[in-house]
């Protein structure tokens, strides 16, 4: 119990700190995961775009 109280925390911390930063999915999940997968995770933030070349 103890474990998964303490990922569930780090998770959430995690996740604050990539608020904070502004950062964004990377572009490399959005092209490899399926539309259907993408509507239902609901990001409040849009996936990277491709870098130039």
């Amino acid at each position: 119990m103890l474990a998964m109280t303490a990922y569930a925390a780090l998770r959430l911390a995690f996740s604050m700190v990539n608020d904070a930063l502004g950062a964004h999915p990377d572009w490399q999940f959005g092209n490899s995961t399926e539309p259907r997968v993408l509507a239902a995770i609901g990001y409040r933030r849009p996936i990277g775009v491709v870098p130039a070349r």
